[in-house]
């Protein structure tokens, strides 16, 4: 998706990461977990780690965050639904405090060595900048 946006009279082109690839990326974790149904917390934790990742490190460079943000979310309640399907015979409450521990400013799924899911909000944004002709 493009944008242009008008800034002290100059045009900024605003990139965003495409639909269609923000809804693949969401069917590549989907499909992970789906294949790590019967997995242990780490090993989901150190499958997911890389394609997040991956996919942040590649769209860091357009305008993100917001996707970022809301993928975070996304990512949150597919681990949330998923542990609950593979604990489904036990209580909400324990399921919750053997998966997740919480962080900073939220609950984050975490394992008890303390690896967790990364989280695309911390990725840093970095814009590339066009310097003027001398």
């Amino acid at each position: 998706d493009h944008q242009t946006r008008e800034m002290e009279n100059e045009k900024v082109l605003l990139i965003k990461p495409q639909a269609e690839k923000v809804n693949n990326f969401r069917y590549k974790l989907k499909k992970t977990l789906k294949v790590c149904k019967q997995s242990s917390q780490e090993l989901v934790i150190s499958k997911l780690n890389p394609i997040i990742a991956g996919w942040g490190m590649y769209y860091r460079h357009v305008v993100s965050k917001v996707t970022f943000v809301n993928l975070d979310s996304d990512i949150w309640h597919k681990l949330y639904r998923w542990t609950m399907k593979k604990n489904s015979n036990k209580p909400t409450g324990q399921t919750v405090e053997k998966y997740f521990m919480r962080g900073k400013r939220k609950w984050e799924y975490s394992d008890k060595t303390g690896h967790r899911v990364s989280e695309l909000s911390t990725i840093p944004i970095k814009r590339f900048v066009v310097m003027a002709p001398c």
